[in-house]
Formats: structure tokens, sequence, C-alpha cells
């Protein structure tokens, strides 16, 4: 438990923090941003985790607190994609149920049990959301989750991107997938 704790909230955090002040400063207004044309593919090399991101919206900025970052080219939000390996098996249910126990302005907006992913939805200040999205696969020790800090009157677009972006959010193998543990 302590182990995906601290990854997921770290991440968050890391995605929060790296954003600065969402909303403070937009180039377009939500009606003003045209929609995904071309999706770029970003495939994480150490588990093979694949991201497709509207490249006309979003470019890489490198890496932070463990994450691939790419920021937007409309306004101030980040999208964050954090893979790592947990070697203790903390599962989805379990950190399903740690969370709705939990406190905090989080919510969790969809859970697929038998795929082994969750959802969650945040909105850490009046300006801001958070959305995320984790899988687990290798008989859940390979934990991927996506992260999309946006501006609050941004959500419409990007809630309309982010509907075929976690479609395609996908465990692949990469060059540190344990195979024969994962079959």
């Amino acid at each position: 438990m302590y182990l995906f704790s601290r990854f997921f909230f770290l991440s968050l955090l890391g995605v929060f923090c790296f954003s600065g002040s969402l909303g403070a400063t937009t180039s377009l207004s939500a009606a003003e941003l045209e929609p995904p044309k071309a999706w770029a593919v970003f495939q994480e090399p150490d588990y093979g985790t694949t991201l497709y991101y509207p490249s006309n919206w979003f470019e890489p900025a490198g890496m932070k607190d463990e994450s691939f970052i790419f920021t937007s080219k409309n306004d101030d939000a980040v999208l964050a994609l954090k893979v790592i390996f947990d070697d203790q098996r903390t599962g989805a249910a379990a950190t399903v149920s740690q969370l709705k126990t939990g406190t905090g302005a989080h919510r969790i907006t969809d859970i697929q049990s038998g795929e082994m992913w969750y959802e969650l939805k945040m909105v850490p200040t009046p300006e801001t959301q958070i959305f995320s999205r984790t899988l687990y696969s290798c008989k859940e020790r390979v934990v991927s989750q996506v992260s999309l800090t946006y501006p609050k009157a941004s959500a419409s677009s990007y809630e309309k991107m982010l509907k075929k972006m976690k479609r395609r959010f996908s465990q692949g193998v990469g060059v540190k997938t344990p195979i024969r543990e994962c079959s």
C-alpha cells in the first residue's frame, strides 16, 4: 500500500507543482480550442506503456519526478506519464478500497476490476482539475498512470480529448518487463 500511495500522490503533486498556477494565463478560451488533429505515439521504454496524445495540443517537455511530461501548446495544461514496477503487487482493488475510505478532493469516476484499472477526478483548486487513469498489468506488478492537469475553463475540450486518449492508453512490453513472470 505504501509504495502505491507514495507513487500516486507524489505523481499528482509533481504534476500540480510543475504546472504552476493553472488558469492564470490562457492563450485561448475553451471555445477557441481547435479539435485534436494528429495523434502522436509515445512509448515508455522500460515497460512499454503506450500513450497517444494530440500533437497539435501537447509537446514533450522532458522528465520531472520520474514522470514523462508533455506541456500544452494551448494553455497551462500538463500531461504526465509515470510507470513503476510494484513487486508487492498492491493491486487495483486494494488501492480503490483505500481511496474510497480516504479523505481528500478526489472522486473515483470509473473502475474495471477485470482489466485492473481505475480513474480518478480531482479538483485541487477552483481553477484546475486533474484526471488520472491507472492501469495494472503483469499480474498487477506494472503500474502505469497517465494524469492530465487542466484549467477548469477548458474542461469540455479536454474531456472530449480524454475519451479517445484513455481508450488507447495501454500496456506493452518494454526492456524491463519480466515477460516470463507476466504470462
